[in-house]
């Protein structure tokens, strides 16, 4: 889904979020509503960093205004890039007034240059150089102020970002000690982060070159590394990483970050490091949708539940404050291996004194089966038996407003059922 937003400044922007889509993932189970990731287009202002590039016959390096001043070593990059990740570009003048190209993932090694197999690396080659655009590729094009002058084996290097923003800046590699080179010197970072701020992670090769741990720091400002995080298996799949607080819970949350090192355990030596941001801000917030709460146990339950209970999320589809009850072998002498339980629902609206319970109801035997109670909510229970007699536990949903509003309900409730505002 896009809509227009309205620059504020280079921090901020204003939108109208989409409509709520319910066929859209939650990104962040934890939060009520529905979590959806937010992208901001950079309509290619930000797309290119600014070239820097080297001369073969002097040894001079030149970037910005200083490469600027000179015609004939000004090199304009255009387009909006389409890539899924970001990627560092290199255009390498040829014999013959031609060029060609290749790209690496940002923050990484060039392949190595020489003839024969690594030219294969190569996007293109054997390209004029012209004073009008050339694609590479992924919308990517590159043209001169002038066609001459350039001597064969200098090279224009930038960075191109993906066309919309993402949580996670372009990786930068650190070794330690005996080179890692190449494709064994990317570590790639996936996922939507979910942090409520922003914060620098350092990957780092631990003791082996199977084994890794990472830590972390506030950006932009913060000067204290965190202490490194356990030991965890170095893998071409992904191994997530990172923990933020949550305050109300009273415990920490996944971050929604994932690593992963598309060549494995090969090529690298202790001590290498990987360093990025995870840029906070990406994630928008539906509460056009209702909301379903954990179940809590009674206070008087007797130890011995045989194991959880799990309540269908964001289901309910009733139009009031709801509170389901659940009791398991009510009156049927099952002791502590009940395998039925009964429930009801009390509402506002409903009969002074609370709703009567149902008839007794076979819990599934399958477990994580779901059972239908009313108005879309479902249960499902982590064992067929094994439930204490008398035991209850109570659960809670609730509408959600069906636009975006200053004010909105929080999911937590008062004792007496009245709705706390933030």
């Amino acid at each position: 889904l896009q809509v227009t937003a309205t620059y504020v400044s280079p921090h901020q922007v204003n939108l109208i979020a989409p409509a709520y889509d319910a066929s859209l993932p939650d990104l962040d189970v934890y939060t009520p509503g529905r979590q959806a990731e937010l992208k901001i287009s950079n309509r290619g202002n930000n797309s290119f960093s600014t070239p820097t590039c080297y001369d073969a016959a002097t040894g001079v390096t030149t970037t910005g205004s200083t490469l600027l001043k000179d015609e004939d070593a000004k090199i304009y990059v255009e387009g909006y890039f389409t890539g899924d990740a970001p990627h560092t570009y290199e255009v390498e003048y040829q014999a013959d007034a031609t060029f060609r190209a290749r790209k690496w993932a940002a923050g990484g090694h060039p392949p190595a240059s020489s003839s024969g197999a690594a030219s294969a690396s190569y996007i293109l080659a054997d390209q004029p150089i012209s004073t009008s655009p050339t694609h590479i590729d992924d919308s990517v094009y590159v043209s001169w102020a002038t066609t001459a002058n350039k001597t064969a084996g200098s090279y224009c290097r930038f960075d191109a970002n993906t066309f919309y923003s993402i949580p996670f800046s372009p990786v930068t590699f650190e070794d330690a000690s005996t080179p890692t080179t190449g494709a064994d010197a990317v570590m790639v970072v996936e996922g939507v982060y979910r942090g409520p701020s922003s914060y620098t992670f350092q990957v780092q090769m631990a003791g082996t070159t199977s084994l890794f741990y990472y830590r972390s720091k506030e950006y932009p400002f913060g000067a204290a590394w965190s202490e490194w995080s356990d030991t965890l298996t170095i893998s071409a799949n992904r191994t997530a990483i990172g923990t933020y607080p949550d305050p109300d819970r009273h415990e920490d949350l996944p971050s929604g970050i994932t690593v992963r090192f598309p060549t494995g355990l090969t090529g690298k030596q202790d001590g290498d490091a990987w360093t990025f941001v995870a840029h906070a801000g990406h994630l928008v917030t539906y509460y056009a949708e209702p909301f379903v709460t954990a179940p809590v146990a009674s206070p008087a339950n007797a130890h011995g539940d045989a194991g959880s209970i799990a309540v269908t999320k964001d289901a309910y589809d009733g139009h009031e404050l709801a509170t389901f009850t659940i009791v398991f072998g009510a009156g049927l002498g099952c002791g502590d291996n009940c395998a039925s339980f009964q429930w009801k629902v009390d509402t506002p609206s409903g009969p002074e004194g609370g709703s009567p319970y149902s008839d007794a109801i076979p819990v599934a035997e399958e477990a994580s089966t779901k059972v239908k109670l009313a108005m879309g909510v479902s249960v499902a229970f982590s064992s067929p038996s094994g439930w204490v007699e008398d035991n209850a536990y109570t659960f809670t949903a609730m509408p959600m407003p069906s636009s975006v509003l200053p004010v909105l309900p929080d999911p937590s409730l008062a004792a007496d059922g009245t709705r706390r505002l933030w």
